[in-house]
């Protein structure tokens, strides 16, 4: 996960469990500058289509 500092153990367990999930384009991007704040983005693919209906349909 590209920070540009620290990132607490927690932030990086969800962003592997995303990457994880959703394919290698989701994740956490952390952007911190001291004396300003922290925006943290969460990148989640679209999808058009229910994966629950695929698997029901497969069956």
């Amino acid at each position: 996960m590209e920070t540009g500092g620290r990132v607490g153990f927690g932030l990086a367990t969800v962003h592997e469990r995303l990457r994880l999930l959703f394919g290698p384009s989701a994740g956490l991007n952390v952007d911190s500058t001291e004396g300003e704040g922290t925006t943290i983005t969460v990148r989640l693919p679209y999808r058009t289509e229910n994966p629950q209906t695929e698997k029901e349909g497969a069956q």
